[in-house]
């Protein structure tokens, strides 16, 4: 009975995303390595771009579980709270791992580096030309910044506001700028320049579409029809992703952005299919345990596991060292849990708990 208490009382299926989602951008980045490695040509090549692919959902679902937290109106959040509390928590290890990683990288490429470099590091902070991975930080303290407008706006709108919400912001800010790509239809382009839809477009659509998903609940009908555009998308995305090669007017990434239509596709499909799979499903308390410790990790996970393949690298093992098909989801895995072993050690540390 008390098992089953625990189940109802915290919804399981976000603790199961955020571990999948981490996961997920481990492999993104071990296979685009993989991709960087073998230079746009051969099996091996189509490979890691396939994986690359098949887990492009990794951020958008991140922002996505962000958001149903943080723009639920039934949590108190003052404007104050978020900026003691809440964005404090995000800039602590921005400046941290910023640091860490401009230190790094440089060391293992045989740069010499020391106490000097310091003033670099932190200006590479603020100008926003720090390492790669960071730039997920920057974009969720921008929509903190944000929320206290999104949640007025949210408290306020009824279901059908809602959708309205996120229709005009995926037509406008997703679809429009993908179908200029089309010769006939370039003109888009400065339809969408001058129709300026910004409050409502990228990062933000995703941070309201969590919080849409998580309130809601949808028939199997509808269900079936998100499930057929995320396969759709998750095809669209291989297809356009390939053809891209072929056209050098079109950039290579531009169908794999995190707001682009087919990966909006993908990553609403993959998140109701979680809610739906484990929202009512009651889970052993030792089950449980290991669900919450992976997912309390799923951030430690995310800063982290750029050092591992680092490394991995610098000792000789990347996913270009044997066949992909292996390489990928070896490396994935020795970097996950070598990151979620870190992130423990750290969070049993006064201070240092700050940083993951």
């Amino acid at each position: 009975m008390s098992e089953q208490l625990v189940n109802k009382n915290r919804m399981v299926y976000p603790d199961i995303l955020r571990i999948v989602a981490a996961v997920a951008v481990v492999m993104l980045h071990v296979s685009g390595i993989g991709m960087f490695t073998y230079e746009d040509s051969g099996t091996d090549y189509l490979i890691s771009e396939l994986f690359n692919i098949c887990v492009r959902f990794s951020v958008p679902v991140f922002f996505m579980l962000s958001g149903m937290f943080f723009l639920d109106p039934q949590k108190s959040i003052s404007i104050k709270t978020i900026f003691t509390k809440h964005i404090p928590r995000l800039l602590v290890p921005l400046v941290f791992w910023g640091v860490f990683y401009f230190y790094l990288e440089r060391a293992i490429n045989g740069v010499p580096v020391g106490l000097q470099d310091l003033p670099g590091a932190l200006y590479s902070l603020l100008s926003v030309d720090g390492f790669l991975i960071l730039w997920f930080l920057y974009t969720l303290i921008g929509l903190y910044i944000a929320s206290p407008v999104l949640r007025a706006v949210i408290k306020s709108s009824t279901k059908k506001q809602l959708e309205y919400f996120l229709l005009i912001g995926f037509l406008f800010t997703s679809l429009l700028p993908y179908l200029a790509y089309i010769p006939q239809l370039a003109f888009l382009s400065r339809l969408e320049f001058f129709l300026n839809l910004t409050m409502v477009s990228g990062y933000v659509l995703l941070f309201v579409l969590g919080y849409y998903l998580k309130t809601y609940s949808f028939s199997k009908h509808v269900k079936m029809i998100v499930y057929t555009l995320g396969i759709a998308g998750l095809l669209a995305t291989v297809f356009f992703t390939l053809a891209a090669h072929q056209n050098e007017e079109i950039p290579q990434n531009v169908f794999l952005e995190p707001y682009s239509p087919n990966i909006i596709f993908c990553s609403s499909a993959i998140f109701l299919l979680f809610k739906s799979l484990f929202s009512k499903r009651a889970f052993k308390e030792k089950t449980l345990a290991s669900v919450r410790f992976f997912a309390s990790a799923s951030f430690g996970v995310y800063l982290i596991h750029y050092a591992f393949i680092f490394v991995f690298i610098k000792l000789g093992l990347s996913a270009a060292s044997f066949s992909p098909v292996f390489s990928i989801p070896i490396i994935t895995c020795l970097c996950f849990f070598g990151s979620v072993f870190v992130s423990w050690v750290l969070k049993k540390i006064p201070l240092l708990n700050r940083l993951v």
